[in-house]
């Protein structure tokens, strides 16, 4: 579930950003967004996220960008917000990558049946 938001943001984000300039006449960095939405779903897919915070932020400047040279503003704002929700939801793929390992798996299924300690000996 997780996997399909995060690949749906991205995509939606790269997709607002190319269609916004290329509505408003910049056809030189639409190719260039769209390279980089590419490359972010790519990244996502092979689990090299480390790169995630980087892009976001080459997303943020932008939607910054392309606001301050005249396109809509609620293009920039949803492509941004797009790419927030995906950055946010890698890094909650990650905090739960970390949960999944099996030991730690093990160990809260022996906590949660709750053996019962033994009876005092006297």
């Amino acid at each position: 579930m997780t996997k399909s938001a995060v690949l749906f943001s991205i995509t939606a984000c790269s997709a607002a950003l190319t269609f916004s300039l290329a509505d408003a006449g910049f056809p030189y960095p639409v190719a260039g967004i769209a390279l980089l939405g590419v490359a972010w779903l790519a990244l996502h897919l092979r689990h090299l996220t480390r790169f995630s915070g980087l892009i976001f932020a080459l997303f943020g400047l932008i939607s910054a960008g392309s606001v301050w040279a005249g396109v809509s503003v609620w293009y920039g704002l949803s492509a941004m917000l797009f790419a927030l929700l995906a950055w946010d939801l890698t890094a909650f793929e990650e905090s739960l990558r970390g949960l999944l390992d099996p030991t730690d798996i093990r160990l809260a299924l022996v906590t949660g049946i709750g053996l019962p300690e033994p009876p005092p000996q006297n």
